[in-house]
């Protein structure tokens, strides 16, 4: 007896519809689209981010879930805070490496000080956010992993979205971050320290605040150190 036509559709479409099934539950999308749809979120994340830059350093706290840290709310908030023993300490090595007055070496670390946390740690942070977006884009399509130590190094500017590891992250991209600020801090003073000193070669007033520099930043490199030694310990413990 001919089976009816209909019979033939239905079982046709059952079957085309079982095997568009099976591939569909054989199919897995790939690790790599994976991570291109997430550095794209990413990436997505930070530049809104970045368009409203000027709106959220007016904001006390900022949190982006998806976007990652953005560290210059942590670390420039810290200088300025540190920026009284910073002056201290920066003065007492001027005042006797020069010599000068202890007014004169008040007013330059003053000055310069405020002036470097107001105007170098933002522009040192651009620095490393430019060479941080380079370093992405370059691995991105060889798809590279760095890791978390290398890439907290690397990508110390804008840490990812990996809370579980922030409180070692931030410490570490912090001893990274204060590298740049140094020599920032050093160009900034530099020129400031050489309109405001009289009597003193341009040679002998460029040694004398990279002492300052060094000595102060010496001590919140050790401070950061301190906070990741904490966070690694913590670590292995838990």
């Amino acid at each position: 007896m001919p089976v009816p036509a209909t019979g033939r559709v239905r079982r046709n479409v059952v079957a085309d519809g079982t095997a568009a099934a099976g591939q569909l539950k054989g199919s897995k999308p790939s690790s790599t689209s994976a991570n291109a749809r997430s550095r794209f979120r990413v990436a997505r994340h930070r530049a809104l981010a970045i368009a409203a830059l000027p709106v959220l350093l007016l904001t006390p706290r900022v949190v982006f879930a998806d976007a990652g840290v953005p560290m210059i709310f942590l670390t420039w908030p810290a200088m300025a805070a540190a920026l009284v023993p910073i002056i201290a300490i920066e003065s007492i090595v001027l005042k006797y490496l020069l010599p000068s007055t202890w007014r004169e070496a008040t007013i330059v670390g003053s000055l310069a000080n405020i002036v470097s946390t107001l105007v170098g740690i933002p522009l040192a942070w651009i620095v490393f956010l430019a060479f941080e977006f380079l370093v992405d884009i370059s691995a991105s399509y060889p798809h590279v992993n760095p890791g978390p130590i290398l890439g907290t190094i690397l990508f110390a500017a804008w840490l990812g979205p990996n809370e579980n590891d922030l409180d070692w992250m931030v410490p570490l991209s912090t001893m990274v971050l204060l590298v740049g600020f140094l020599y920032v801090s050093v160009w900034l003073e530099s020129s400031m320290a050489q309109r405001i000193l009289q009597g003193h070669t341009e040679d002998r007033i460029r040694s004398a605040v990279w002492r300052a520099n060094l000595a102060s930043y010496a001590l919140l490199e050790v401070i950061a150190a301190g906070f990741l030694v904490h966070a690694i310990l913590q670590h292995a413990r838990s």
